[in-house]
């Protein structure tokens, strides 16, 4: 069900320039659909994903209408590729914690496109390096913590930084809340010029915007990426607050600027 929709993948694949002898790469490829159409393109493709089970294909089936409760063994990224005669073009996926980069710092992508989990239908986590006694899973020395959506935009921005080629762009959405959203909020660095900045409204509440950037020169004085938390203050709280009472909220006092404000005015309202 999170697969990226083929035609928005395209588009996705089009706005990065994937070509012949490029490298792209999915940080956040869960089941490989936005990696597909990058070697449609030509462009050789790799991913990483924190969720081993989806790599291995031992995750649930989540397909509407299903009522399988394993995945079939050859229901994986290797054979879509495969079907779709682009196997030449898959380098293969790694599982990755995105918080703490895998790659050697002198290895470059053409490339880099995402759609990272906004932690609604997917969980954001990370595993953290912090030792404790308790919660602790298959690594000694981390636990899964939850990975807001203000630091996945800042590490991805800085992460681009070091491993995206001079001319070479990230291409990403970014969740919004229609009513609260402000262009002057958009995730900034330093050595990245804005392309463009494409809408989809998900519903009256929420839209995702795909956001361009191309990175043009090399970072000063270690340049850091910028993002304001106004942005993605308590959105999943708005995400299932209906719109017709965050207009009466957003109304009801001039002092509301931001989705925080409104997201604390509601839960007080609640009750």
């Amino acid at each position: 069900n999170t697969t990226m929709d083929a035609t928005l993948s395209f588009v996705m694949a089009n706005m990065a320039q994937c070509q012949s002898n490029h490298i792209t790469l999915d940080p956040f490829c869960g089941t490989g659909g936005i990696l597909l159409a990058c070697a449609e393109f030509g462009s050789y493709v790799i991913g990483s994903e924190f969720d081993l089970r989806v790599l291995t294909a031992k995750a649930k089936p989540t397909k509407a209408n299903t009522k399988q409760l394993t995945r079939n063994p050859d229901e994986m990224m290797h054979r879509n590729f495969s079907d779709y005669g682009t196997l030449n073009h898959f380098l293969g996926v790694i599982g990755s914690d995105f918080a703490y980069p895998a790659w050697r710092p002198t290895f470059f992508f053409d490339s880099i496109v995402c759609d990272p989990p906004y932690g609604i239908r997917e969980s954001s986590q990370l595993k953290s390096r912090r030792h404790q006694t308790d919660k602790i899973d298959d690594d000694q020395n981390s636990i899964s913590e939850k990975y807001d959506l203000t630091n996945i935009y800042v590490d991805l921005l800085n992460f681009a930084n070091v491993y995206l080629c001079i001319g070479g762009r990230l291409v990403f959405w970014l969740p919004t809340h229609i009513m609260t959203y402000d262009e002057n909020l958009l995730p900034t660095h330093p050595c990245f010029k804005l392309f463009s900045n494409d809408e989809q409204q998900l519903n009256r509440t929420v839209s995702r915007r795909l956001l361009t950037l191309i990175k043009i020169r090399e970072s000063n004085n270690n340049e850091k990426a910028q993002v304001n938390e106004k942005l993605f203050s308590n959105f999943r709280d708005l995400y299932f607050t209906p719109n017709t009472t965050i207009w009466e909220q957003l109304h009801s006092n001039n002092t509301i600027t931001d989705s925080s404000d409104v997201s604390k005015k509601k839960k007080h309202h609640d009750e």
